[in-house]
């Protein structure tokens, strides 16, 4: 099973997320900003694939992903991250550290800065 998770608080991150769901019919999203979603999802779930799209917070990933992403079980992890400023910071290196899976795929979305 492949699944679309995003992270949006602005919005701006659920326009890349919605670019591939337009793109993958088929495909189960989850919106991880909902804390119910977060709350209540399965972690015994296995998927082949995840294509996450989340902004970058003060150059890190958003507090309420750095215990989820861990417990994810998928073989395969695709990363898109939106971010308002000058780079992402660090990350990208924090996500390679919390996830089990492997990465085949970042890409990198400047977007509006959440402070505007």
């Amino acid at each position: 099973m492949n699944a679309l998770m995003y992270f949006s608080c602005t919005g701006e991150t659920k326009k890349v997320n919605d670019y591939f769901q337009n793109k993958l019919l088929d495909i189960i999203s989850y919106n991880l900003t909902d804390y119910n979603t977060r709350n209540s999802f399965n972690f015994t779930q296995k998927f082949n694939l995840i294509i996450l799209s989340i902004p970058v917070h003060s150059e890190h990933i958003p507090i309420p992903l750095r215990q989820f992403i861990p417990k994810l079980q998928t073989k395969y992890l695709l990363i898109n991250l939106t971010y308002g400023s000058i780079t992402p910071g660090k990350a990208v290196n924090k996500l390679i550290k919390l996830t089990k899976a492997k990465i085949i795929g970042l890409s990198l979305n400047p977007s509006k800065h959440s402070y505007y």
